[in-house]
């Protein structure tokens, strides 16, 4: 069996010679700053601005595709993924608003690159349309397999110029912006809503629309974290000189490795409105979705010689960064380029264990014997699920690896979703 003593050459072999890919982000969780249409693939989100006319709005729709998301064929020299993307705005009577048909192609050179995960942004849609409730439909067409992938959903366009106050979602940017009157466009936006704990430069800001120019507005900025602890409170006291100000507050500092909520509330007189997002900040190469610092250190112990192991647990929090930078460091297959992507690759399978195989005792997925043997092998080429003849609450999964010659046998006794190791077959 494979025990916690797991030599770290053997797990990094292992990750270097296996392919795998994250499961994705869900497009239904309403605290999503962003919408997810193919997994980790293709991201969109849409951003509402006042126009300065009161019967319009501006949708500008940002979207961003990952070379994964396509099929790619070689043409001549480059390889090349050639997608369609229809994008249409319906009112509720099905009457259409709005529709623009795109086609795009990128081109690489080396076909590894098709599984990268970095995202291309592409360009902005546009289009002004009247306040109301629409049917929003976007489908992703890649013109090679010939598979679409769509969404039909709801978009409400709201009244910034109905009679009292109204805010627009925050937005978080990294582009130079300060507060005034909107300019021409939206800030490009960083979505997903992640930042790292090396930047000191990202930007919160909102549109605040009032009917009541020229009145003094309090507005208050307020981070909360997980569990809606404040551990930040501000307020100004400002005047609204324009019907629709763009206010923009930089997230000074650099915010500790974990998730948070920005909510901006704006009172003038009686009136009130407020708006309020997530955002993640990651440490380095490790993904948002880890739940803590102590998760990127403890699921080390599957790698990690044990004195090496005992000695990073020991370390303050700033002792553990710096020692796993160095551990990566040492361990980065391309030292040449700023990614690491085994530490990537690990940490997706860490996060990837944590998503399939937690527990509803609160264990996390990368401390059970499946979450383990995926942050160790990867996911395997097939799955074999059997009931025993003997008792029907007992289960086993058999997991195969031919290219390693290895299988591994977990059984659920007790029908309860926690499957324990039972056996390994090495061939």
């Amino acid at each position: 069996m494979i025990g916690k003593g797991t030599a770290c050459i053997i797990c990094l072999m292992v990750l270097c010679a296996t392919g795998w890919s994250a499961a994705g982000m869900s497009a239904d969780n309403p605290d999503k700053y962003y919408d997810s249409v193919i997994p980790e693939k293709l991201l969109y989100i849409p951003v509402l601005f006042a126009t300065g006319k009161p019967d319009s709005v501006r949708l500008t729709l940002f979207w961003k595709i990952s070379p994964a998301a396509v099929q790619f064929v070689r043409n001549d020299s480059l390889f090349e993924g050639r997608y369609e993307f229809t994008v249409e705005l319906r009112s509720l009577k099905n009457d259409l608003v709005f529709r623009e048909i795109r086609r795009n192609s990128i081109a690489i050179r080396d076909f590894r690159d098709s599984e990268d995960a970095a995202f291309l942004d592409q360009e902005p849609l546009e289009a002004a349309v009247q306040p109301g409730s629409y049917r929003f439909f976007f489908e992703f067409f890649d013109l090679e397999t010939r598979k679409p992938v769509s969404i039909n959903r709801e978009l409400i366009i709201p009244d910034f110029y109905k009679p009292g106050l109204s805010c627009s979602r925050i937005l978080f940017t990294q582009s130079p912006v300060a507060t005034g009157k909107i300019a021409s466009g939206p800030p490009a936006p960083v979505y997903p809503p992640v930042v790292s704990t090396e930047d000191s430069s990202t930007t919160a800001c909102f549109v605040l629309n009032s009917t009541n120019p020229g009145e003094p507005v309090r507005l208050k900025v307020v981070l909360l974290d997980q569990s809606r602890n404040v551990l930040f409170e501000d307020s100004i006291l400002t005047v609204q000189n324009a019907p629709a100000v763009l206010h923009a507050f930089p997230i000074q500092g650099r915010l500790r490795f974990g998730h948070y909520r920005l909510r901006i509330e704006a009172n003038q007189g009686t009136l009130l409105c407020s708006s309020e997002e997530s955002i993640y900040v990651r440490w380095g190469n490790l993904p948002a979705d880890l739940p803590d610092i102590q998760s990127a250190v403890e699921s080390l112990v599957y790698i990690m010689p044990r004195d090496g192991f005992a000695q990073i647990r020991s370390l303050t929090q700033e002792g553990q960064k710096k020692a796993l930078e160095e551990f990566w460091k040492q361990h980065d297959p391309e030292p040449k380029t700023a990614r690491n992507e085994l530490e990537e690759e690990f940490y997706r399978r860490v996060v990837f264990a944590n998503q399939h195989y937690s527990q509803s005792s609160g264990q996390l997925g990368w401390k059970t014997d499946r979450g383990r043997i995926v942050i160790l092998f990867g996911q395997p080429a097939d799955v074999e699920r059997r009931e025993s003849a003997l008792n029907r609450n007992t289960r086993y999964e058999i997991w195969s690896y031919p290219h390693l010659r290895r299988s591994f046998v977990f059984e659920d006794r007790f029908g309860s979703g926690d499957f324990r190791l039972l056996s390994e077959e090495t061939r």
